[in-house]
């Protein structure tokens, strides 16, 4: 990848800078709206309270964390976008593959659909 070449690369730390914040965005974002999804889920009754946890004891607001969520994943989609159009699809590529959220949104998206109200031992 450009970003990953060397010193010879124009605005190296940037492309650096753009598609960690990417990534971390992404998952980040993703989990934030899994949360909101679980304390739906909860408040049906078809969820654990511990999927939701700081949704359940208020110490966050749903509607509010459902809108940095997406407000997030708005923004790291236009830094993956920003850091492929200058540095290349295999470093926003990267950024996202290394975030994880590929494979941990479907992952807790299983997990909330799986999950029943009752507790296991």
């Amino acid at each position: 990848t450009q970003g990953g070449q060397g010193p010879d690369v124009p605005w190296r730390a940037l492309a650096w800078a753009l598609s960690t914040l990417g990534g971390v965005l992404t998952v980040g974002s993703v989990r934030m709206l899994l949360l909101t999804l679980g304390f739906h889920r909860w408040r049906a009754g078809r969820a654990r309270a511990k999927d939701a946890q700081l949704l359940v004891d208020a110490l966050l607001h749903p509607r509010a964390l459902a809108r940095v969520g997406l407000f997030g994943l708005g923004f790291a989609t236009v830094t993956l976008a920003v850091t492929a159009q200058f540095w290349g699809l295999e470093l926003a590529g990267l950024a996202f593959a290394v975030s994880g959220a590929w494979l941990a949104g479907p992952a807790w998206l299983i997990h909330l659909s799986m999950s029943s109200p009752e507790e296991r031992d």
